[in-house]
């Protein structure tokens, strides 16, 4: 098996990283305030969200 496959040449490869720290954050938002709150497994108020 050759380590770089035949035609690779002919691609570009694109290689996109993010910080974690950017990761958790935006996990941490979307979670939060995006998604909607099943009140039988989690019901905070406003204040604690």
């Amino acid at each position: 098996m050759p380590s770089i496959p035949e035609g690779m040449a002919d691609f570009s490869v694109v290689l996109h990283l993010r910080d974690p720290r950017d990761v958790l954050v935006s996990s941490f938002f979307s979670n939060a305030f995006s998604h909607p709150v099943n009140p039988a497994i989690f019901n905070p108020d406003e204040a604690a969200r």
